[in-house]
């Protein structure tokens, strides 16, 4: 089997695995806790408007919160880790099981 350098520039395919993500619609933040129940935690402040609200996901990996706006995805890592993702990201990188593509 051949051995590549790592310690250079190389190419990776990204391995399929399935995730599992909600999306942040900025009124759905029952189910945003539930995705999110007993791992990690979620703040969340609803100011003026709908535009106003702020959600920010607790990532352990990064040991920070994570910004989520509305309207992007949140998902759940292959380590536990929950992280947002901008829906056009998430539409070239994952397929919805079970949906016609």
């Amino acid at each position: 089997m051949k051995k590549i350098n790592r310690l250079l520039p190389f190419e990776a395919t990204k391995k399929p695995v399935t995730i599992e993500a909600v999306l942040w619609t900025g009124g759905n933040i029952e189910t945003i806790d539930a995705f999110v129940a007993n791992t990690h935690e979620v703040q969340y402040n609803n100011l003026l408007s709908s535009r106003d609200q702020i959600l920010k996901v607790w990532n352990g990996l990064e040991g920070q919160w994570i910004n989520c706006p509305i309207g992007h995805y949140i998902i759940k890592g292959v380590a536990g880790e929950f992280y947002p993702c901008e829906p056009k990201v998430f539409d070239k990188t994952y397929n919805v099981v079970g949906e016609d593509t």
